[in-house]
């Protein structure tokens, strides 16, 4: 007999798991919690990115990058665009807004552009909600050589940052 719970998703043993969070849970948490899962409870309610949001701020994943929890512990990987010249300079020449809107203001000097970060909580519930925006759409997910922040993890060393433009 199958089990009524899933673990939506995960960071244990160097690998991030999020098989899971995908558009199928969505519905289903919110038939669960709504009643339904339809355009008009969506409007009466809530988008599906900011059912997650709420979700998962509700669980301690308080701050705006979905990096840390309530008492700033590191939640695990997040990807910096902008410490890697080569995918700074590709989302510059997309014409990426730096706020992941595709709606904002697109970047107009290469040396003041600084994209938004994007933790690997948040790539997976703007996925999950089918939102992702013109710089989460190229996320890069951590190199496996470095999945785990308990390996080799500093914070004196480039405040968190490695020199390929990744954050842990």
């Amino acid at each position: 007999e199958g089990s009524k719970y899933v673990q939506l998703c995960s960071f244990d043993d160097d690998v991030i798991k999020t098989s899971n969070l995908n558009k199928t849970a969505v519905a289903k948490l919110r038939k669960f919690l709504y009643g339904g899962n339809t355009k008009k409870i969506k409007q009466q309610t809530c988008s599906d990115k900011d059912f997650l949001l709420l979700l998962f701020g509700s669980m301690g994943s308080t701050d705006e990058h979905l990096e840390d929890d309530a008492k700033d512990a590191c939640l695990g990987w997040t990807w910096v665009p902008s410490n890697d010249d080569d995918t700074k300079e590709k989302l510059f020449n997309l014409k990426a807004p730096e706020d992941d809107d595709e709606n904002g203001v697109p970047p107009t000097t290469l040396d003041k552009y600084y994209p938004r970060r994007c933790s690997w909580l948040r790539y997976a519930i703007l996925k999950a909600a089918d939102a992702l925006g013109p710089i989460s759409k190229h996320y890069q997910p951590p190199p496996e050589k470095k999945a785990s922040p308990a390996r080799g993890y500093d914070d004196s060393d480039s405040g968190g940052y490695s020199s390929d433009g990744y954050q842990w």
